[in-house]
């Protein structure tokens, strides 16, 4: 909870990909993460100060990419909040392994 927003792309997808390797055929891994409200992603995003404060966010699509990197699906996903004193919000998702890996 509240964990992914200090972490690096690098260091979150390596996660991810444990994660779902890990997961039993009808697991099932709910995780937050932040996102930008603007929808655009400062180039910055992840340096030091970003990572330690937690404001690395991720727009949908990234967090998608990874998963599906990962060998995994995104089977729900919801806005759990929105802070535009921040220009943040979080989404809610869980995540199985991609069915091919099921079979």
């Amino acid at each position: 909870h509240l964990v992914a927003q200090h972490m690096s792309n690098q260091d979150l997808s390596e996660q991810i990909t444990h994660v779902i390797r890990s997961l039993k055929s009808s697991g099932v891994f709910a995780i937050q993460f932040a996102y930008p409200l603007n929808g655009k992603i400062d180039i910055l995003n992840e340096d030091e100060l970003h990572i330690k404060s937690g404001a690395v966010v991720r727009t949908m699509d990234m967090f998608k990419e990874m998963v599906l990197k990962a060998g995994g699906e995104i089977v729900w996903s919801q806005v759990l909040g929105r802070f535009p004193k921040y220009g943040s919000g979080w989404y809610g998702v869980q995540i199985q392994r991609a069915q091919s890996r099921n079979k």
